[in-house]
């Protein structure tokens, strides 16, 4: 079973962009196969409304702690979505 927990804080510096920050705490709950897992990750990122449809968003990320986890690391995305 997994249950991640996640908050954000953003702050709206324009009606077409947010900066936020985020922290994850996630399980990976045994319900009888004698595996668990947990972390945590932080992190930061921004979004552009480009137009109504598109908009750009990147982020990062950093699991500063982990349990039974394949190892600490970071992440990095960039991506375009289109709203329709």
């Amino acid at each position: 079973l997994g249950l991640p927990l996640s908050v954000f804080l953003s702050y709206f510096p324009s009606s077409k962009s947010t900066i936020y920050i985020n922290a994850q705490q996630a399980f990976l709950i045994d319900l009888g196969n004698n595996f668990e897992q947990n972390y945590t990750q932080l992190g930061f990122g921004a979004k552009y409304q480009i137009t109504k449809v598109l908009n750009i968003e990147a982020s990062y990320g950093k699991f500063v702690r982990g349990n039974n986890f394949q190892g600490l690391g970071e992440t990095f995305s960039l991506g375009l979505r289109a709203l329709f």
